[in-house]
């Protein structure tokens, strides 16, 4: 019998991102590394990065900030499709106010579960510009609350 792994926080929150319905067309991927065949996530991709956050003193609580950059490849075009990166970006951030409930637990096969508390985002999705291959991103941040289960 395998061990039970202790999960982490971007494995959480990608496992979190995962859990929420955003509609039948939302099928942009979730990982905490950009998949360098941009052919491969046409509809856009969500990366998560642990960028900061705490821990509890006295109960084993993670609060990490993460920051959710959300990206769009610029196929057969010259331009960034900025409007379908801010839409992603929107979309995840405005599910954190509800909607779907956001205190969930996660199932993450071999890993311990784990119980999000609450989350929700602590900045605006902004633009950033300038990326060498011409993606598209929106970038904003998020405090994820979560213990095992």
């Amino acid at each position: 019998m395998a061990a039970t792994l202790l999960p982490n926080s971007e494995l959480v929150a990608v496992t979190f991102l995962k859990s929420f319905n955003f509609g039948p067309s939302a099928s942009f991927g979730v990982g905490t590394t950009l998949p360098e065949n941009s052919a491969s996530w046409t509809d856009g991709f969500v990366q998560v990065s642990v960028v900061g956050g705490a821990a509890d003193i006295d109960v084993p609580t993670r609060k990490p900030m993460l920051q959710i950059d959300c990206w769009v490849p610029s196929i057969n075009s010259s331009k960034p499709q900025w409007g379908k990166a801010n839409t992603l970006a929107e979309a995840i951030h405005n599910a954190m106010y509800g909607g779907e409930t956001v205190a969930r637990e996660l199932s993450m096969g071999n890993y311990k579960n784990a119980l999000v508390q609450t989350a929700y985002p602590v900045s605006e999705p902004r633009r950033v510009s300038n990326d060498p291959a011409g993606h598209a991103r929106y970038t904003f941040d998020i405090i994820l609350t979560w213990v095992n289960a």
